[in-house]
């Protein structure tokens, strides 16, 4: 299927650049996040996300295709960091809190609408690959494992100034994502009630 993607974006590109402008840049910002769902018994341990949002960061390389007054298509290539934060309570009460720190490339390819230097803009998001570090595997032989499989879907609203641009951008997922929660002998498929990011992201063109 990523092989199709490309070769889409590859003819999209050759339109485009034979009709309007192609710019190639870099952005980066702050990345906050929710993801939420019911406690759940694993084996023993009560394991419930801890709420409200975490903290991380996004960076990626930005090429953006431009039909002049009219539309655009941006396809990015982002490495986006983003930790995961549990409470874990188990037959001797509640143990020091858990963490997932995960590390995705990923690869948006948005379309949108100029009104002047204002742009509006939505499209998928598809996971390329991800690694993970975690410290609930030596502390309480928990694993988790999240679907690089989903398709996200991401809105946002940007504004240029020259070479100069700044985004905000809503990123969630087409259904509420599963993942699996496995311990010892029991392993456990947990979907989420809540899932999403806000991004706060400034970049410029070369």
């Amino acid at each position: 299927m990523k092989k199709y993607i490309l070769l889409c974006l590859l003819l999209a590109s050759v339109g485009v650049n034979a009709l309007g402008q192609v710019r190639l840049g870099l952005r980066g910002g702050a990345v906050t996040s929710v993801y939420q769902f019911e406690e759940e018994m694993i084996d023993g341990l009560l394991v419930r996300p801890v709420s409200g949002s975490q903290m991380g960061y996004q960076l990626g390389l930005v090429l953006r295709l431009t039909v002049p007054n009219l539309i655009h298509i941006q396809p990015e290539i982002n490495v986006s960091s983003r930790d995961y934060d549990f409470t874990i309570d188990g037959p001797d009460g509640i143990y020091p809190r858990g963490r997932v720190a995960v590390k995705r490339l990923e690869m948006p390819v948005t379309a949108g609408v100029n009104l002047g230097p204002l742009r509006l803009f939505a499209g998928p998001v598809f996971i390329l690959s991800q690694s993970q570090e975690t410290n609930l595997k030596n502390m309480y032989g928990l694993d988790v494992a999240f679907d690089d499989s989903d398709v996200a879907l991401v809105a946002g609203i940007g504004l240029d100034a020259k070479q100069f641009f700044v985004d905000i951008r809503y990123t969630t997922f087409r259904d509420n994502p599963t993942a699996l929660y496995s311990r010892y002998n029991q392993t456990q498929s947990v979907r989420t009630t809540k899932d999403f990011t806000v991004q706060y992201s400034v970049g410029f063109f070369f």
